[in-house]
């Protein structure tokens, strides 16, 4: 299996799940979790719904998987639906399962999907874990909730630079530059040292919103701290200060 799943080989993986069915071996309940998640890796999603529901014993690994495969392959109603029979079934959902769901509210742009997950990571005591934290700041402001995003974020016990990635975004994401060039220099007084990506969403908030004066000094400062170089940075410059030329 960790071949065919190393190799994303769906060819290699149906002909493995054949020879399985033929021993009577696919739906024992290590082998049947694993080749759900095989089938996951090896984009068969149909395959591994079909294999998941012939095991007697669904592991959350299994359905988290198949979550995730369904969020990636954008059916989120799906990923949804999936959720809640595992709930209904008392799977206990791991930060895993919490993290594939966040992901799909914030590709869909839903508040009120995102207030349920939260409620929910709250009941299952998950709430404490920095990995959630950062994904619900990004979810809130993916959706355009910039005060739920600040509430979550002041709430996280270590705000690292994906903490503050993740607030920067929603910034970005409405071309807020002041607020966005604020934050950079909040987290730089607690001490937290941005990396490419924060000065890649004060750039595209500077370029959104066209704010020149911003925007020049966090190119100066980029091309100063030698970050110029890097590809994604000269892309987004050259869209921020083509808007700003074009102002």
């Amino acid at each position: 299996m960790n071949i065919c799943r190393g190799k994303k080989s769906l060819h290699l993986a149906k002909a493995l799940h054949v020879n399985l069915c033929n021993n009577g071996m696919d739906d024992r309940e290590i082998l049947g979790n694993s080749i759900v998640v095989m089938f996951i890796d090896c984009k068969g999603l149909d395959m591994a719904q079909q294999a998941c529901n012939k095991l007697e014993y669904q592991e959350e690994p299994s359905w988290t998987a198949l979550l995730q495969g369904y969020v990636e392959d954008k059916k989120f109603q799906h990923a949804f639906e999936l959720y809640k029979r595992m709930v209904n079934l008392h799977v206990h959902p791991s930060k895993y399962t919490f993290l594939a769901l966040l992901k799909a509210c914030a590709r869909i742009k839903s508040l009120e999907r995102g207030y349920e997950i939260e409620r929910d990571i709250r009941k299952w005591k998950l709430d404490d874990d920095l990995f959630l934290g950062n994904a619900l700041v990004g979810m809130y402001a993916k959706c355009g909730s910039l005060e739920e995003s600040r509430r979550v974020f002041d709430k996280i016990p270590i705000q690292g630079v994906v903490s503050w990635n993740a607030l920067l975004t929603g910034y970005a994401e409405k071309g807020l530059s002041k607020e966005s060039v604020e934050c950079l220099g909040e987290m730089q007084m607690k001490g937290i040292l941005p990396n490419p990506v924060t000065y890649l969403m004060c750039l595209k908030a500077c370029g959104s919103s066209r704010d020149t004066e911003n925007g020049l000094e966090l190119h100066t400062k980029v091309t100063k701290l030698g970050l110029e170089r890097h590809c994604l940075h000269g892309n987004m410059q050259l869209i921020c200060m083509g808007n700003v030329a074009h102002m």
